[in-house]
């Protein structure tokens, strides 16, 4: 069996990539390799709660689950193709890359660009575990005991710790993807948003042929998992709308978006590191509207502005 190395930004989409590759090739099975069983590529339960993890890709996380991964299939007696799923974000990632052109892996990498590194500042993960202390510290999830060592029990003083100390716009951890010499690349948004389009150049740039019978299917499969990203994405896409109506003092419905705590935390976030400003946020519950956080704007007591985290 010939491998395919699919490289990802972390939830972005990467094992429901694996299954429409192997699925719109007409496979019916897949061997997961850390598990030694075939998993049934077929039997597909929609509604999706978060992700597509109970495909169980053949996700690598380490240099020898690569290597590993890749002698079992290559010693699988076939002429289909198996995909190797990893992020290159661990120490060895150089490693990794390397492994995979040495042995002439032919690879297929999806990247989050710069515009959307709002689309994991959400309370709610897509993925099974934080991906990085330093991006997710774990005190920012609902354990109430860590926040009552704190003294923290009120949402709005931790709304205004997450602020504090998140750097959601700190783009450096996502990357990894960028710079490999991959067989073809493509834009997380296309997954997310266009891959009934884009699918026939990704197949067509690994000599996959696609089967036809597959496409309805696939397709209804695929437009319930849009359903994941679409609240994400508007977050991206909005957050400046956002921020300028806050500023300037204009009545726009948050409602509408269904603001968490890292979405509220994130608007307070830079309001406090690029404004020099902060929010009167006593017994402020809930984000409801831009006016009433204009409002409640007021000079913050500390200008964090100056700490350069973002170029003002």
């Amino acid at each position: 069996m010939r491998t395919i190395a699919l490289i990802t930004t972390p939830c972005v989409g990467g094992t429901f990539m694996a299954w429409t590759m192997e699925y719109l090739a007409g496979h019916s099975i897949m061997f997961n390799v850390s598990s030694d069983e075939y998993v049934d590529l077929t039997d597909i339960k929609m509604p999706f709660k978060t992700n597509f993890h109970n495909l169980r890709a053949n996700y690598c996380d380490s240099m020898d689950q690569i290597r590993d991964t890749h002698s079992a299939l290559s010693d699988i007696q076939t002429n289909a193709f198996g995909i190797i799923y990893f992020h290159p974000f661990m120490d060895d990632a150089n490693k990794e890359i390397q492994y995979i052109n040495d042995n002439s892996i032919p690879s297929l990498v999806v990247q989050l660009p710069p515009p959307f590194v709002l689309y994991l500042t959400l309370h709610t993960q897509r993925h099974n575990g934080r991906l990085s202390d330093d991006i997710i510290i774990n005190y920012f999830r609902e354990d109430e005991v860590y926040w009552k060592t704190l003294g923290l029990t009120e949402i709005y003083d931790k709304r205004e710790f997450v602020a504090l100390n998140l750097r959601p716009f700190d783009f450096k951890y996502y990357t990894g993807t960028r710079d490999i010499q991959a067989t073809y690349t493509i834009m997380a948004p296309d997954v997310w948003f266009n891959l009934e389009t884009v699918i026939y150049d990704v197949m067509h740039q690994f000599d996959i042929n696609i089967d036809n019978n597959r496409i309805e299917y696939w397709a209804l499969v695929y437009n319930e998992w849009k359903k994941l990203h679409t609240k994400r994405v508007e977050w991206c896409w909005y957050f400046d709308e956002i921020m300028n109506a806050v500023l300037d003092g204009y009545d726009m419905d948050l409602v509408r978006f269904d603001l968490d705590l890292f979405q509220e935390a994130t608007i307070q976030h830079e309001l406090i590191y690029k404004h020099n400003l902060n929010l009167k946020t006593f017994e402020l519950y809930k984000f409801k509207n831009t006016k009433q956080l204009h409002n409640l704007l007021e000079p913050n007591i500390h200008d964090l502005s100056k700490s350069k985290i973002y170029d003002n």
